[in-house]
């Protein structure tokens, strides 16, 4: 996805009368924008991008988010960007803890800091259907 392309969605997005989106809500802006991505996903970068836990995104949450799912191929990838709050391209074990806090998850931490390879390998046996 270019930065024209995302300029042009969060510039749609603030054509919008609303404010903020619910999951679902977010799920239809996303097709009408002709990004395809499973309710689950966007339920993920929800419960991570939400920062006052109203479980809707803000115009704010949303630029941030739509710049992680552009950069991103899958689900995990999503997720490393969206915890990796620092932007360092590492996760550290505190945006773990906080990872694992707002996913609900209990992922075993033994290291300060994971790489995007070794964050997909510990989230995979929770992305599983």
């Amino acid at each position: 996805m270019t930065t024209d392309e995302i300029n042009a969605i969060t510039e749609n997005f603030d054509k919008l009368e609303k404010n903020e989106l619910t999951a679902s809500e977010l799920v239809d802006f996303l097709k009408q924008n002709h990004i395809q991505m499973p309710i689950k996903t966007i339920k993920a970068i929800i419960v991570l991008s939400d920062d006052n836990n109203d479980q809707k995104i803000s115009k704010q949450e949303f630029r941030k988010v739509i710049q992680y799912i552009a950069k991103s191929h899958s689900l995990a990838e999503t997720l490393f960007h969206v915890a990796d709050t620092d932007n360092s391209m590492t996760v550290s074990r505190k945006e773990m803890e906080i990872f694992n806090l707002r996913m609900g998850w209990n992922i075993v931490l033994n290291k300060e800091q994971y790489t995007l390879e070794e964050f997909q390998q510990m989230v995979s046996q929770f992305l599983v259907e």
